[in-house]
C-alpha cells in the first residue's frame, strides 16, 4: 500500500497548483466534469450571464472544471454517508465513468465506494 501523505496549503490557489502538478505526473488519460450551468429564473439568467457564473472561484463553491485521472488522490467536501464518507474523506480514484467515480479509501483498508454526481442545492 502507498505511503497516505498529505498535502497542507492556506489558499486554494496553492491546492490548485499542487493539484495540476500531481494530475501531470500521473498516466493516462483526463475526464473532465462539468457542473451543471443553469438558472431557473429568466429574470436571474440576464443579470447572471452563465460565463460569470463559471468563472466564480469561492472556498464555498466547487469549481465548474474537475479534471481527474485515474489514481489522483481525491478527498471529499461533502458527508455521504456518515460512518464512513464525510466530510475529509481522503480517497483514490480507481475508476471514472459519467455520473459516478469509484474511489478506494486511501488510508484504510481500500474498500472501493462509488461517489455521485451531487447538487449543492440542500
Amino acid at each position: 500500500m502507498q505511503p497516505c501523505l498529505l498535502f497542507l496549503a492556506s489558499r486554494n490557489d496553492v491546492v490548485e497548483k499542487l493539484n495540476v502538478t500531481i494530475q501531470k505526473q500521473l498516466p493516462g488519460q483526463e475526464y473532465a466534469y462539468k457542473s451543471i450551468d443553469c438558472i431557473l429564473n429568466d429574470v436571474e439568467a440576464v443579470q447572471y450571464p452563465l460565463e460569470f457564473l463559471n468563472s466564480i472561484h469561492t472556498p464555498d463553491l466547487q469549481a465548474h472544471n474537475l479534471i481527474l485521472k485515474v489514481g489522483a488522490p481525491i478527498m471529499l467536501i461533502r458527508n455521504i454517508h456518515a460512518s464512513r464518507l464525510c466530510n475529509g474523506s481522503r480517497l483514490i480514484v480507481k475508476k471514472l465513468m459519467q455520473h459516478v467515480i469509484q474511489a478506494s479509501a486511501r488510508c484504510a483498508k481500500g474498500e472501493d465506494v462509488f461517489i455521485p454526481r451531487m447538487s449543492i442545492i440542500p
